[in-house]
C-alpha cells in the first residue's frame, strides 16, 4: 500500500519470535513498520497509528503518556505479568502469538482506515426496469469523483440486473466483483475493499454484481 497518509505501526518488541510474527502479519496487512529503540521519541509514540508492545518494553514505558492504539504481543496465552504490564502502558489488546494472529491482522487493518468522521452513502432504486437508474446512478458517482479529493465507490446493488461494469465498460478488467468477496467473519477493511474493486476513473472505483 505504502500510502504517506496512513499511520505507520510502530514496533517496539524486544523478543525476536514475536518481532517475526508481527511483521508477518503486518506483511499480511500490508502495513509497514517502524522499528524504533526503547525508549522511542516522544514524537514517534505520539504519531504512530498503532504501537505494539511486548511484555519487557511495555514495564519500560510505564512513564510515557497514554495513548490510544497500544496492543501488547506475548508468546502463547497470556499470563499475570502480561496483563499487568499491558495495563502499566495503557493497552487496548493484549494478543498471543501465534494463536491470535487474524485478530492481530484485523486490528492492524482496522488502524489504517482513515478517520475522517464523515462520508455519505447516496441511494438511486429505479420504480421499474428501464427507468435510468444504473445510467443516473453511474452519472451520479462520476460527478461525485470529478472533485479536488476523490474517494467514490459505486455499489451495485442489483443482483439480478446486468452489472454495472457492463454499463462502465469495465467487464472485461480484472478486480473484485460481488460473487468473489467471501467474508466468513470479521469486518472488511475499507480501504482494502476499495484497492481490490476495478477503478473506473481516477478516485472512483465499482463493486459490481457478476
Amino acid at each position: 500500500m505504502n500510502d504517506e497518509r496512513i499511520p505507520r505501526i510502530l514496533a517496539l518488541i524486544s523478543d525476536s519470535t514475536l518481532l517475526a510474527s508481527l511483521r508477518r502479519v503486518a506483511a499480511a496487512s500490508d502495513r509497514d513498520l517502524d522499528d524504533a529503540p526503547v525508549p522511542p521519541t516522544r514524537r514517534s509514540w505520539d504519531d504512530a497509528g498503532l504501537v505494539v508492545v511486548d511484555h519487557a518494553t511495555a514495564t519500560a514505558l510505564e512513564a510515557f503518556p497514554r495513548r490510544r492504539g497500544v496492543v501488547l504481543v506475548c508468546s502463547g496465552a497470556a499470563g499475570l505479568p502480561d496483563w499487568q504490564a499491558a495495563a502499566s502502558v495503557g493497552a487496548e489488546h493484549v494478543i498471543a502469538l501465534p494463536d491470535d494472529e487474524v485478530e492481530l491482522l484485523a486490528i492492524l487493518g482496522a488502524a489504517a482506515e482513515p478517520d475522517t468522521g464523515e462520508g455519505r452513502v447516496v441511494t438511486v432504486v429505479g420504480g421499474c426496469g428501464g427507468a435510468g437508474a444504473s445510467t443516473f446512478a453511474a452519472a451520479l458517482a462520476w460527478t461525485a469523483a470529478d472533485r479536488d479529493d476523490p474517494n467514490v465507490l459505486l455499489v451495485d446493488g442489483d443482483p439480478y440486473g446486468a452489472g454495472l461494469d457492463v454499463l462502465t465498460g469495465l467487464e472485461d478488467r480484472p478486480g473484485v466483483r460481488w460473487p468473489g468477496l467471501a467474508v466468513e467473519g470479521g469486518r472488511v477493511s475499507a480501504r482494502a475493499l476499495r484497492d481490490a474493486v476495478p477503478d473506473w476513473a481516477p478516485g472512483l472505483g465499482l463493486l459490481s454484481t457478476d
